[in-house]
């Protein structure tokens, strides 16, 4: 609202009290009314500074997003998906990834913070509870259940259901929002921070502030020792590394696309 649209309003308001007040009415009602009537644009009036004053958490830029492609190819439309099995259904809720470990048996996180472990008949059992929001997982050469939780970072859960964190923080910038990993041949972690300053319940003002404020990183658990390989990515979502791990691709969500990071030499 402008200035001087608010100063018409106001002086409307004001002159609607003065006339309500001086049909038929006693001196102290009008002042009544016109004591509620300036105090009530007083607090409209106070809100709009506040607004104006206050810097809010979003810090946006424009973004105008290029024409979608074509759907044709690889991205035709199909419904594949129609002769899909559906596993525990109402018992695992919002899983964000699954991987399978030696015996068959599927795992999954929930929205509350679970592990779901599904055996090979289709029964569900909790395996692990991170007390997060467990996303991208996956099962390392030792048969430890790597997870990316939004809140709680890089975990190691054992076979057992022990959880270790193996990774909070990169560059001296803590983790806001750890989504998704993949592991090489070597063992080596490589994931995502989607956003360095906004929690996932807050990830929606990423989308509006429209700046790169995701991250891909690794993690030796040799050394123990994170990295921040690239940063400055728009809402670092899924990772996979490529067959021959010479290339990554991360997902790159609020710019609907992935983006290729070549791997040369000695990457660590």
């Amino acid at each position: 609202m402008s200035c001087s649209l608010f100063c018409a309003v106001f002086t409307a308001f004001i002159e609607y009290f003065h006339s309500l007040a001086g049909v038929g009415t006693r001196k102290k009602t009008r002042t009544r009314l016109m004591k509620y009537a300036y105090g009530f644009l007083s607090l409209i009036l106070a809100g709009i500074l506040l607004f104006v004053i206050i810097p809010g958490p979003v810090d946006s830029v424009p973004y105008h997003p290029p024409p979608p492609p074509a759907l044709t190819g690889v991205l035709a439309p199909n419904d594949d998906l129609k002769q899909a099995e559906i596993l525990a259904r109402g018992v695992i809720h919002g899983p964000e990834d699954v991987d399978v470990d030696g015996r068959g048996r599927i795992y999954g996180g929930t929205r509350d913070g679970k592990i779901v472990r599904i055996a090979k008949d289709g029964t569900p059992e909790i395996f692990a509870k991170t007390g997060g929001r467990p996303l991208g997982l996956h099962f390392d050469g030792r048969g430890n259940l790597i997870v990316c939780d939004a809140w709680k970072g890089l975990l190691s859960i054992d076979p057992r259901g022990n959880i270790t964190t193996l990774s909070a923080e990169a560059e001296g910038v803590p983790f806001s929002l750890t989504n998704d990993l993949d592991i090489d041949a070597r063992g080596i972690i490589y994931f995502t921070d989607a956003s360095s300053k906004f929690h996932r319940p807050e990830y929606k003002l990423d989308l509006l502030e429209a700046r790169p404020n995701g991250r891909f990183l690794s993690y030796n658990p040799d050394t123990k020792e994170t990295k921040e390989l690239l940063r400055g990515l728009y809402f670092a979502n899924g990772v996979a590394l490529s067959q021959n791990e010479d290339f990554a691709l991360v997902n790159e969500s609020y710019r609907q696309g992935n983006r290729m990071i070549i791997f040369e030499g000695n990457r660590l």
